[in-house]
């Protein structure tokens, strides 16, 4: 600062430096002039005017000048001059400018739009003032004060303050728990690890930023937050967390959720109220059509299927196997039992009961029957027009045969065309032919 003046002036500027204006957006910055007595004895000033340059270039301040807002400190008046732009004018307030020895007032140009090039901007002060050591008679008197701008792209960042600050895993996905390593910086604190379920672990004061789990209990099965407690003089100052994913969690304890979809999003499994669906991934007509379930075995209390049920297996029933439409059995290309087409069932081959059989209708057989007890011919109907007893033929359609019992010596006699009746007594023993 010149030393014409009776005063003394000094700036400070927020940011310091100033930062210049680009083209990714404007700087705006504050420029505060320190008026001081640097005299053993008083000074008064009446008036200070501050010009700022106005312009482009490097040794102008701003090239907006109206967006200024001046301030004083204390009861003093700072405003801008009318009719010019970039003149700002100070007056006293109560105090009449008496500053006394070390006194000092503050003129504050605020919401200054920096341009664009960096370099030593000059303010101009012209004061009227007097006294002093000199006893200096009241008078203009020049100079200057020096702002400093710098491009914006040459300014280092600021030293972050010493706290605790990142704080993160070494590897965010780890296949294990016992993998996770935690970093982190900060000030000489003591440190606490803070587990999802609570657990609290306290850190060795040592100068080492890094945490990794010691204690099998204390090793990841799923995804994690943990949380890092900084304390310093007994209070805590920093709370922080950072989040580490396990490629395959465990979820021994249960899996709570609506849906689970495939990593390609081909399928989905839904899980509803009272059953699980399990859906293709796009629709088709608004609607997600059903996808399909591959399993070597099934054990069901019971199937309800909405539509065809294929079996390339073994399929066992232990109890009632019922069906709303029609059921098939193929072996190969070879139907072998099916109800489709019929109001009953077609087997396409032999038929074998091994314990009793039960027809509450009609028994019919295209080709032949035959009974066999303990491996012994009870009755066929193969090789005759009829059936064969014991070896003998049993018919009707008017014709008579007796046949001996081999056991009991007993006759049959065909009596008319549907009925044939067994001499036992007056009991009679019929068969009926249909």
């Amino acid at each position: 600062m010149s030393q014409n003046t009776l005063l003394s002036y000094h700036t400070v500027t927020y940011p310091d430096p100033l930062r210049t204006t680009t083209d990714n957006g404007e700087s705006i910055g504050t420029v505060h002039l320190i008026v001081f007595n640097h005299h053993k004895t008083t000074a008064t000033w009446e008036t200070i005017e501050i010009i700022v340059p106005e312009g482009t270039e490097s040794k102008d301040l701003t090239t907006d000048p109206g967006r200024i807002s001046p301030s004083a400190s204390a009861d003093n008046k700072f405003e801008r001059k009318q009719p010019s732009r970039n003149v700002f004018l100070a007056t006293p307030g109560k105090s009449r400018g008496e500053l006394y020895r070390g006194d000092s007032l503050v003129l504050t140009l605020d919401n200054v739009l920096i341009n664009k090039t960096a370099g030593l901007s000059v303010l101009t002060v012209v004061e009227t003032a007097a006294g002093g050591d000199t006893k200096a008679v009241k008078d203009l008197r020049y100079g200057a004060a020096g702002v400093l701008k710098l491009d914006a792209s040459k300014i280092p960042p600021p030293k972050p303050a010493n706290i605790p600050r990142n704080f993160r895993p070494e590897k965010a996905i780890v296949a294990d728990g016992k993998d996770v390593v935690l970093n982190w910086e900060g000030p000489d604190a003591e440190y606490t690890i803070l587990l999802a379920d609570g657990t609290r672990i306290p850190m060795d004061k040592t100068t080492a930023r890094a945490w990794k789990p010691q204690r099998k209990e204390h090793f990841s099965r799923r995804d994690t937050t943990y949380t890092l407690v900084a304390t310093l003089g007994g209070q805590n100052i920093a709370y922080l967390t950072t989040t580490v994913h396990i490629e395959k969690p465990d979820f021994s304890q249960g899996l709570y959720t609506p849906w689970v979809q495939s990593a390609d999003k081909a399928s989905w499994i839904q899980l509803t109220k009272d059953q699980v669906n399990i859906k293709l991934g796009e629709k088709i007509q608004g609607i997600y059509p059903w996808g399909k379930l591959a399993t070597g075995k099934v054990d069901t209390n019971s199937v309800t299927a909405a539509e065809d049920v294929e079996v390339k297996g073994a399929f066992t029933v232990t109890k009632l196997l019922t069906a709303k439409g029609d059921i098939s059995v193929s072996y190969g290309s070879q139907q072998k039992i099916t109800t489709s087409g019929t109001n009953g069932a077609h087997i396409g081959g032999g038929l074998q009961v091994d314990e009793s059989l039960t027809v509450n209708g009609y028994l019919t057989a295209e080709s032949d029957i035959t009974v066999l007890y303990d491996k012994k011919e009870k009755f066929t109907t193969s090789g005759v027009q009829g059936l064969k007893v014991d070896g003998k033929d049993v018919a009707c359609r008017g014709v008579n045969y007796q046949i001996v019992d081999s056991q009991y010596g007993r006759y049959v006699n065909a009596l008319d065309d549907r009925n044939v009746y067994l001499n036992d007594g007056p009991g009679h023993c019929r068969f009926s032919f249909r």
